[in-house]
């Protein structure tokens, strides 16, 4: 490891084995980025292990970032404890950052977002504040907008909805400080053909070259909307003839914690006891993803309006598959405006289930989407193009310290 890094990145994933989307994307953007970053996360695990595998600068700072929660209602016995803890993980990225020199840090992700800005600020560094979630969250928090430098967004949508909430609070050049970069996708890898993996998978699950295979990507949170999915949109979609007859929802992701497996076995149960259980399969949790994408016809995501930017629609513009989803923030941007797919307002089941039942039912407009949707990948997603404006914003604030 190097003594000088220019630029940090800093999160709270880390502690827990677990991956997600979040995860992913950050991954694709360090390995284009190089040795120019130091990573710099909360534990040995997910994001971490596989920074380690890619040969990346790496520095682990602990922190157990479920400490946090409930801070407000927690007992003062508690309160003492998470404040001593979130001094010190304080105390060690202030260290952290002037042993290496650092002089620009991006944090993302949960309590790093919230603790790191004063250990930013003491060691002389530039703040990026990154919004990767509902920018309503952070919008709470206006102290980090405003010790922030940058505020780095995922859509225009973005960036509308987190001015809008900020409206009346005086943040000093609040509209210029905010920088618009989407999420990007290692279109290579996407666009790699594996027809053959996605004809295998095709054929394990009994779906015919005529039938359909409707794909749910997501990891089992009961805000992604998998159980309502089952519940309301499901039956509308098999009432259908023509639907009944060739299709198979597969869902494709798992559980990470208690909680969530909890919410997973509800689901199966729900789908197990439905009369409709023979059209729907649970995947898991698959490693390579690509392959999945690839053998769909159609992918479809109901979460509530908590996303930033979900990596489900993203990754299936990459692989050319048109997509239905709930009206969830940055979906608009990406697929009215490319013609990609179909927007639906949260919760309509039933506008849900005949955007799905009209797509199955039109090859030529499957067809049609998912160009549309590969030439927006094409021109906007490209993981290479998004590390190069991380690296631009990066740039500008080295060069204004």
């Amino acid at each position: 490891m190097k003594n000088t890094y220019p630029f940090a990145f800093v999160t709270s994933h880390g502690h827990h084995d677990t991956w997600c989307g979040g995860q992913e994307s950050h991954l694709q953007i360090l390995r284009q980025l190089g040795n120019r970053v130091l990573s710099i996360t909360a534990g040995p695990h997910g994001i971490s292990r596989r920074l380690r595998e890619s040969g990346l600068p790496l520095y682990v700072v602990p922190f157990d970032p479920d400490l946090v929660y409930g801070f407000s209602t927690a007992k003062a016995l508690r309160k003492l404890r998470v404040l001593f803890a979130s001094g010190l993980y304080c105390l060690h990225l202030y260290r952290a950052l002037k042993r290496f020199r650092v002089k620009v840090v991006y944090t993302v992700i949960g309590p790093a977002v919230i603790l790191a800005p004063l250990a930013v600020k003491l060691a002389g560094a530039r703040l990026v504040t990154g919004v990767r979630g509902t920018p309503l969250r952070i919008a709470r928090r206006n102290w980090v907008l405003r010790l922030s430098d940058r505020i780095a967004v995922l859509s225009e949508e973005m960036k509308d909805l987190l001015m809008e909430e900020l409206r009346g609070n005086s943040i000093p050049n609040l509209e210029s400080k905010i920088k618009v970069i989407f999420n990007g996708v290692e279109l290579d890898q996407a666009q790699r053909k594996n027809q053959e993996n996605s004809n295998l998978i095709r054929r394990s699950l009994g779906v015919g070259d005529e039938d359909l295979l409707i794909l749910y990507p997501a990891a089992f949170r009961s805000w992604k909307g998998q159980l309502r999915f089952i519940k309301d949109v499901l039956p509308l979609v098999i009432a259908q003839g023509h639907m009944k007859e060739k299709s198979l929802f597969v869902f494709l992701g798992s559980a990470d914690n208690e909680g969530e497996e909890r919410y997973e076995r509800t689901c199966r149960e729900a789908a197990r006891d439905s009369t409709f259980c023979s059209h729907v399969h649970f995947a898991g949790f698959q490693s390579h993803v690509w392959p999945w994408y690839q053998a769909a016809d159609i992918v479809v995501l109901a979460s509530e309006n908590l996303e930033g930017m979900a990596r489900v629609i993203i990754e299936a513009m990459a692989c050319a598959k048109p997509v239905v989803c709930y009206d969830v923030c940055s979906a608009r941007e990406l697929l009215d405006a490319s013609g990609a797919g179909i927007v639906v307002p949260q919760g309509d089941a039933r506008g849900m289930a005949s955007a799905i039942a009209n797509l199955g039912k039109s090859f030529h407009l499957r067809e049609e989407m998912g160009k549309r949707s590969k030439e927006f990948a094409a021109t906007h997603l490209d993981i290479r193009a998004v590390s190069k404006a991380y690296e631009r914003m990066f740039q500008e604030l080295l060069e204004e310290a």
